[in-house]
């Protein structure tokens, strides 16, 4: 059945965004759903030995000197017998000293920062925690990693290009901007690995695309505006940035996008053992294809016209 959705919402935007918009419609529903997820069981099977994950992996076109993000999730990837120490050493041996290892490291706020655009925020840069995952979190704690101050859907890297790609992430209010560590990466063509997880779910790099065109972008009133307070050691800054507003989300057709993605040669997506992998070769070819599509009004948003500019 999961498959058929999933041809279903590859082929066209309609049938996602119409789910899409009665699931945000219904509060109750959206209640259920995250009850469901918590609650859900995960079954224990006979652990794959990890020179199977290594593998798939190797069978990508990473090399050394590379500069490669890395988006996970270990409860997909518990299948496997790894840690994931094991799996950030892998991959550090894989790109070499001279490649530079990125990974999203969100950060963890105990209010409500999505919807509350009333108080300020406390961002503390000290604190070694994100809301992206096992990996990242185990990563922030490696020797040399180097994080974003910018206090939303930031990165964390380590190699030879991490405290560039970090230096002026704090000129800009937005997260995906021209100053940002993403729009960095984006420049340096980074290649970017999906283990355990979809593109549809988690490639963060097309926000670029809606950042760098920022008023460009064909839709009204894209951003929302939060208030951070922003802890670096003794150092406190208040700062006010914008992020995309929550309710565009009923409008995203993802399915439909990766698809896309695929048919241009983009996105590089398998299986193997019910588990799930990607591979995206050049991102800056990724960013610069929305961002034509968008500027002929050709979004992977089904946003009804009365909200374009």
């Amino acid at each position: 059945m999961n498959k058929i959705i999933k041809k279903l919402y590859s082929a066209s935007m309609t049938p996602e965004v119409t789910i899409r918009r009665i699931f945000y419609s219904l509060p109750s529903f959206q209640k259920y759903y995250k009850n469901r997820i918590k609650n859900s069981v995960n079954l224990e099977k006979q652990k794959l030995d990890k020179k199977i994950l290594f593998s798939q992996i190797i069978k990508t076109n990473i090399s050394k000197g590379d500069l490669l993000i890395v988006h996970s999730s270990m409860d997909s990837l518990n299948h496997f017998d790894i840690t994931p120490k094991e799996l950030i050493d892998f991959l550090m041996i894989l790109i070499g000293d001279t490649g530079t290892l990125a990974m999203p490291a969100f950060p963890f706020y105990k209010t409500d920062i999505i919807n509350d655009d009333e108080i300020e925020h406390l961002y503390d840069t000290r604190l070694k925690l994100c809301t992206t995952g096992m990996l990242p979190n185990v990563f922030l704690r490696y020797p040399k990693v180097v994080r974003s101050k910018f206090p939303y859907s930031n990165l964390a890297a380590i190699g030879p290009l991490a405290n560039e790609m970090m230096q002026n992430n704090l000129n800009s209010d937005l997260s995906f901007g021209k100053d940002s560590s993403w729009y960095f990466c984006k420049e340096q063509e980074a290649k970017i690995l999906l283990l355990g997880v979809q593109s549809n779910q988690t490639t963060t790099m097309v926000h670029v695309a809606e950042d760098y065109l920022d008023d460009k972008w064909p839709i009204k009133n894209w951003y929302v505006t939060r208030k951070i307070m922003l802890k670096d050691g003794q150092n406190i800054l208040s700062k006010t940035i914008r992020i995309r507003d929550q309710f565009w989300s009923r409008y995203n057709a993802s399915y439909y996008r990766t698809e896309c993605f695929k048919n241009e040669g983009l996105l590089n997506e398998w299986e193997h053992e019910g588990i799930s992998f990607g591979f995206i070769e050049n991102s800056s070819e990724l960013v610069d294809y929305i961002i034509k599509r968008a500027l002929n009004s050709k979004l992977f948003f089904k946003v009804p016209r009365r909200y374009y500019k």
